[in-house]
């Protein structure tokens, strides 16, 4: 498996919310998922009640709080092996494919942002590496 992919960026930057497809609520400050956004692109009312069912069961947003940073992570377990969303219909697909990560902690004015694969469904729990990465991610301190 690969490693995560990092990069340090301003708070302010667009890519931190991952082009809006997260976002922090103003007054209870914590990051929320805007599912409109992804499902924008959906044909038909059939299908677009797939997507929703689908993303809402494999798609999670996480909240992050370290010594001095706030941030989540989305762990992407939507795709099949070749990279598409799987139809309805596709249950052997369903349970086949990579889990993603991808990550911001934002400590203005910075936030460390990052993805990688944290391994693949059809493994198991055991070989799922996303319970060790949040946990390493939650022991990020930043020094100003």
């Amino acid at each position: 498996m690969d490693g995560l992919k990092l990069s340090c960026i301003s708070s302010e930057d667009s890519r931190v919310g991952f082009y809006g497809i997260a976002t922090v609520q103003p007054y209870t400050k914590r990051w929320v998922l805007d599912w409109s956004r992804i499902f924008e692109n959906a044909e038909t009312s059939s299908a677009q009640r797939w997507l929703d069912r689908w993303y809402h069961a494999q798609y999670k947003l996480i909240q992050l709080a370290t010594r001095n940073a706030d941030g989540f992570a989305i762990v992407d377990r939507t795709q099949t092996d070749d990279g598409y969303i799987p139809s309805e219909s596709a249950r052997s697909a369903q349970g086949r494919g990579p889990i993603l990560l991808s990550f911001c902690v934002v400590h203005p004015p910075t936030a460390l942002c990052g993805e990688g694969l944290m391994g693949k469904k059809q493994d198991g729990p055991r070989g799922d590496r996303t319970a060790r990465t949040l946990d390493a991610l939650r022991s990020i301190e930043f020094v100003d």
